[in-house]
């Protein structure tokens, strides 16, 4: 308990006496939920340019009626809380990209039709703000927002497996 932070320390102390649990076993889970949520956000340089992420391992093998899933809820909670958040807050800033997207691709199409509908002389012009217009909307179609990883989601063979990029950060329902 001593190397944890203190509000991490507070928090596992707490769970541990609500749900009569040594504090082992949330402090175990606790340091896994903060892995998760650090997942792939911070490393340590080993030595010279040798990095590796910050993250564990860890594994919690308890008999039935242990009061794991208690626990576990307790201390993943609010990172799914956190998570359903960003989640919500992402869809704003989805929408607007998708709608920029959209309209950049509409000022593209109506600035080629003019272009193709062009006269001679005026074509060499319309040719370039339709290029223009291309170019912006090609842009505007890499400039999606991105939508929050979760540390949860169903798996198709085990419900309680979540995959990420890269990672793999298993909890139970």
């Amino acid at each position: 308990m001593e190397a944890l932070p203190a509000w991490v320390g507070d928090y596992v102390q707490a769970v541990a006496t609500e749900t009569e649990t040594p504090v082992d076993l949330p402090g175990r889970i606790a340091l896994a939920a903060l892995s998760t949520a650090a997942g792939g956000r911070a490393e340590v340089e080993v030595r010279g340019r040798w990095h590796e992420p910050v993250n564990i391992f860890t594994v919690v093998a308890l008999p039935p009626g242990s009061r794991r899933s208690a626990v576990f809820s307790a201390i993943i909670r609010p990172l799914l809380d956190v998570e359903r958040d960003l989640a919500n807050d992402a869809k704003v800033a989805i929408a607007a990209a998708e709608l920029e997207r959209r309209i950049a691709t509409e000022r593209a199409e109506k600035a080629a039709r003019t272009a193709i509908g062009a006269d001679p002389l005026n074509a060499g012009q319309a040719i370039g703000l339709a290029t223009d217009a291309a170019m912006a909307a090609e842009s505007a179609d890499h400039r999606q927002a991105a939508q929050p990883v979760p540390a949860r989601k169903p798996h198709p063979t085990d419900r309680s497996c979540v995959g990420r990029i890269g990672r793999l950060t298993i909890l139970p329902q």
